[in-house]
């Protein structure tokens, strides 16, 4: 992707604003709490396959050649800083995530929301970006559609449900983790979302990685 070619160097990033800054850390840590001990999603239901399918999906294509460029900056004319963003290329990956199927409109709405605070701060320079520099807002140093630099297969996802009914579901996944040949962080690497039935048809509605 675009944005990812010139900092290739640099750790993944993933975008929120800055209403989200002073709560996001308890806000992760209370997640936590809640998670313990949820169930498998494995019941063999249509919900189930349904959900299970989709969040898999989600992940193959966001880390796909085709994937869209959710942050697609732009450099001045110096190749120094990033001025804003590229609208026109925002533009098709607002709607690449809406051809796809896998959103909610209200995902893809906050979504674009973001971005385009993202381009204003920019431009009136509010921040300053740096070539080769992670950005000034709220961001990790990891991929934000998983939180992760690394993975396994996307099959080997372990989902879990904190909640479920006929038209919404709140879960996480986590890796299924042999006991031998991997380091015990990824036996604890959980990655909450949400799903809403839009049309009768499984949505994501919410990332954790994009609040």
């Amino acid at each position: 992707m675009v944005l990812f070619d010139h900092l290739k160097f640099a750790a993944y990033c993933f975008i929120t604003t800055f209403a989200f800054f002073c709560s996001s850390c308890s806000h992760e840590q209370k997640q936590n709490d809640q998670i313990e001990g949820e169930i498998q999603l494995n019941n063999g239901s249509n919900d189930s396959v349904e959900i299970t399918e989709l969040i898999r999906n989600v992940m193959v294509w966001t880390h796909s050649d085709t994937a869209p460029d959710i942050i697609p900056a732009i450099l001045d004319k110096d190749s120094e800083y990033y001025m804003g963003i590229d609208i026109n290329t925002h533009n098709k990956t607002v709607n690449a995530l809406l051809n796809s199927g896998f959103f909610t409109d209200s995902f893809i709405i906050r979504f674009d929301h973001l971005i385009h605070q993202i381009n204003d701060t920019l431009l009136k320079e509010k921040e300053f970006w740096g070539l080769n520099e992670l950005p000034p807002f709220l961001f990790g140093e990891v991929d934000p559609w998983c939180l992760c630099q690394d993975n396994l297969p996307w099959n080997e996802m372990d989902i879990r449900v904190i909640s479920l009914d006929s038209h919404s579901g709140d879960f996480y996944w986590k890796w299924k983790i042999p006991e031998q040949g991997y380091h015990k962080s990824w036996s604890k690497f959980q990655y909450r979302f949400k799903v809403k039935k839009q049309n009768k048809i499984w949505k994501i509605s919410y990332l954790q990685g994009f609040p």
